[in-house]
């Protein structure tokens, strides 16, 4: 089979998908003239051409998107000169790695970094638990900042290999960057995250000296071989690293990682002996054609292969609740769909293909659902998303939008050559719900998607129309933007008059050690579930920039109506709002409810021993600090310790960011950090302590009466500091 119909560099956007997790609604959101299905559209670029955007969202609901730019002038920063080098640049595209991070509540560019150094294309991204984003690509610069140490040292020219970045969680600046590869060229496609946080890289070499550890295969067999490549997170080495293939070309696709630490692949083969027996969603006879992998956690073997025929997987998506799902592009007249829910048509011949969706048995990969997406022609689907309502979105093109399935549109077609599309599917029985055009009279291309807890979506991608419909825009279109812009739109899904009741009543009390107690008033009997929503008032008065909007802190099922938030800090205030959702959309939000927290705070001191050698006294403790509504972060600025011992001498002790001394008069005491051991259990909000202080203080056989106050030194606030009651111990 021939590879022209599966280009490497369209499968990039679909790849990212396998790392997406759901973003959050804004309370209160509505379109144009109340229009709740397209709330917000906006464009983003410069002089020259934006593409190849990839979006992931982060730990705290901030979106991320990684683009390769060539405008020297992108809205918010200083002109920059395109880098020196373009004549060592041969990959199609290539331009600036940008990294941009967007509050979708407050809908504003939070930070927006230029990655020094790193020339090429984007192929993937994501944000671990932490909020740390990876960003995967293509690059010949031989001026690279390889700064890892699993990576080659430089390229040679004309040398083409996959690159692999780290960013840090404000999106300031690298962290780390490296190259992999070998003396052929490396083409990556996908990115996803191992559990633990490695970034696993997916993609083709020609390479016969590509880095291994512990491999499957040694060897590379074909023209291209795939290659699998975990990196250790803080990027020092490789982890794993492989050549899967056969006699012939292979071509890699998508990724996703299973929950048990398995690693999905998709791509096509025109190898004869490539590791995949089974048939599956076709009958064609021969070999090559799609195939579908699962490699061992390790990287050391391959479970199970099979051969899809002429379906050609784009996209890979892993979840506990519907098992694997599977789509790309089929031109097979017998593919086993099922009847089409709103009357979409088939392949319709030859030259044509439609986007496939399939549901599987993660154990066997038996079939639970197939659908077909398409109109006359061409389309593609190169992200997609799963958000908890059971809301499968998807986010592509076509080459022309005639007859494309489009219920409940909110983008009517605007006659372009190419327009972007977003689909939103039951996760279930993958039953159509919703569709609708994106764009212009220009080109238009849907590029990547995440799913909302609420059933809208976040859909990215480029766009060449002047005329691109933008609401509430941080940029405007106009002719004189440059040969392509991003865009970035929310949309709503479904019929509004079908969306859940509001939610009412919503009240908020204490609730111990950092904590406050939600409850409100279920308005709905067809919501799928509750989300929470959370901001800081100090922050907003402060007036900083990455915690002014709301941010989803919980998503709830049906008919809760009581949560409890334990992730607050001392001395702030909040405030809350309930939103219900099902696959129609958002409620209304409640009125927003807010609540200060409060400081107070007592220690109980369990056992404590004083030995005496000499003239020398060690003195230790251990008890553990618990709140009354929270407890300080000993990691802060100015927490502090006060002990008093006898003869009434304060021994103070300042515990913060490199502020650890010993104050005071009297007899000489003297300790290190070593000396005292503060360990904070975010559950319970216990603080473990151990002090020891060497030192004469008493002779043996006495008593010793002692005090320990805690709290706040910081001089931001007036000093609260809790006396913690005394204990008599008896020096040995």
């Amino acid at each position: 089979m021939g590879s022209t119909r599966f280009r490497p560099r369209l499968l990039a956007a679909a790849a990212a998908a396998s790392s997406l997790v759901a973003a959050g609604p804004s309370p209160g959101d509505a379109g144009p003239d109340g229009d709740p299905l397209i709330p917000f559209s906006t464009l983003y670029g410069g002089s020259s051409a934006e593409s190849d955007p990839m979006m992931a969202e982060g730990p705290d609901g901030v979106l991320w998107l990684a683009f390769t730019s060539h405008s020297p002038d992108l809205p918010g920063e200083p002109d920059q000169g395109i880098l020196p080098g373009d004549e060592e640049t041969d990959v199609a595209g290539a331009g600036d790695v940008r990294v941009l991070r967007f509050d979708p509540v407050a809908r504003e560019v939070l930070s927006s970094l230029r990655l020094e150094g790193v020339r090429g294309t984007v192929r993937g991204l994501a944000v671990d638990g932490e909020g740390n984003a990876f960003v995967l690509g293509m690059t010949t610069h031989t001026g690279f900042p390889v700064t890892a140490g699993f990576s080659r040292e430089a390229l040679e020219p004309r040398d083409r290999d996959a690159f692999l970045a780290r960013i840090h969680p404000d999106g300031s600046a690298l962290a780390w960057a490296g190259l992999l590869g070998g003396t052929g060229d490396e083409m990556p496609t996908a990115l996803a995250l191992a559990p633990g946080g490695d970034p696993v890289v997916y993609g083709m070499t020609q390479s016969d000296d590509f880095p291994l550890a512990a491999p499957l295969q040694r060897d590379r067999g074909g023209d291209y071989d795939l290659f699998l490549a975990r990196v250790a997170a803080d990027g020092t080495a490789l982890v794993h690293s492989t050549f899967i293939g056969g006699d012939g070309r292979d071509l890699a696709g998508p990724l996703a990682v299973l929950p048990g630490g398995a690693f999905l692949l998709g791509g096509e083969t025109e190898s004869s002996d490539f590791p995949a027996e089974d048939r599956l969603l076709s009958d064609r006879e021969g070999t090559g054609g799609g195939f579908l992998l699962e490699v061992d956690a390790q990287g050391r073997s391959v479970v199970r292969g099979a051969l899809l025929g002429d379906s050609l997987p784009w996209g890979l998506l892993a979840s506990s609740g519907y098992g694997i799902l599977l789509w790309g592009t089929t031109t097979d007249a017998e593919f086993p769909a099922a009847p089409p829910p709103h009357g979409m048509p088939g392949p319709a011949g030859e030259g044509s293909s439609d986007v496939f969706l399939a549901r599987l048995s993660p154990d066997d990969w038996s079939v639970g659902a197939t659908a077909l997406y398409g109109g006359p022609w061409h389309e593609r689907a190169m992200s997609a998303s799963l958000g908890s309502g059971g809301v499968l979105w998807l986010a592509g093109d076509a080459p022309d939008g005639e007859g494309l399935p489009v219920p409940g549109a909110a983008r009517a077609l605007q006659g372009s050559s190419a327009n972007a599309f977003a689909a939103a599917f039951d996760a279930e029985d993958l039953a159509l719900l919703y569709a609708t055009h994106l764009g212009g009279s220009g080109q238009d291309f849907g590029s990547t998607v995440i799913s909302a807890a609420d059933g809208t979506a976040w859909v990215a991608g480029t766009t060449g129309s002047d005329d691109f419909p933008v609401v509430d825009p941080l940029q405007e279109g106009g002719p004189s933007r440059g040969s392509s812009d991003l865009f970035l739109c929310r949309l709503g899904a479904g019929d509004p008059s079908s969306r859940p009741g509001d939610p009412s009543g919503l009240a908020v009390e204490p609730a111990g050690n950092r904590a406050a107690r939600l409850t409100w008033t279920d308005g709905s009997d067809d919501e799928t579930g509750f989300a929470v929503y959370r901001r800081s008032v100090d922050a907003l008065a402060a007036g900083d920039p990455r915690k002014v909007g709301f941010l989803r802190v919980a998503v709830l099922g049906p008919d809760e109506t009581e949560w409890v938030d334990r992730k607050l800090s001392a001395g702030f205030e909040y405030e809350w709002a309930v939103q219900a959702f099902n696959a129609s959309g958002g409620s209304a939000p409640t009125e927003r409810v807010g609540l200060e927290q409060g400081s107070s705070l007592e220690v109980r001191i369990g056992e404590g021993t004083q030995s005496v050698a000499g003239s020398r006294t060690r003195l230790r403790l251990r008890g553990t600090l618990r709140a009354g509504d929270a407890v300080p972060d000993p990691r802060a600025e100015g927490f502090g310790w006060d002990l008093a011992v006898p003869g009434g001498d304060p021994r103070t002790f300042l515990v913060g960011a490199g502020d650890r001394r010993w104050s005071g008069s009297g007899r000489r005491v003297r300790w290190s950090d070593r000396d005292l051991r503060l360990v904070l259990d975010r559950e319970s909000g216990d603080l473990s302590l151990r002090l020891r202080l060497r030192g004469r203080l008493a002779e043996a056989g006495a008593d010793l009466p002692m005090r320990i106050r805690v709290g706040d030194r910081s001089g931001l606030a007036a000093p609260a500091w809790e006396d913690a009651g005394r204990n008599l111990l008896r020096v040995r």
